[in-house]
């Protein structure tokens, strides 16, 4: 699933590291990766030296966290919208 501050601004790598205590660098590039090849996030390259990229939801990836955040204020609030109470 895509970071939830993608919702408000775009990211480097840098700020998911540092919002994901314990992430290695690995996994956090294999994970965005697999979101950018299912069109979830999109790649912005700023600079190639030193590289510099950030990332930011498509469309997909803005109605897919859109969509979580409907499912997570019903948690919150105690109903299951999956039972459609």
């Amino acid at each position: 699933m895509p970071h939830p501050c993608l919702m408000f601004k775009n990211m480097k790598f840098s700020e998911f590291i540092q919002s994901n205590e314990g992430l290695s660098s690995k996994v956090l590039s294999q994970r965005l990766r697999e979101l950018q090849n299912v069109g979830i996030i999109y790649k912005r390259i700023l600079s190639k030296n030193p590289v510099k990229v950030e990332y930011e939801l498509t469309e997909k990836g803005r109605q897919i966290l859109q969509n979580m955040n409907g499912y997570w204020l019903d948690i919150r609030s105690g109903q299951d919208s999956f039972k459609g109470e």
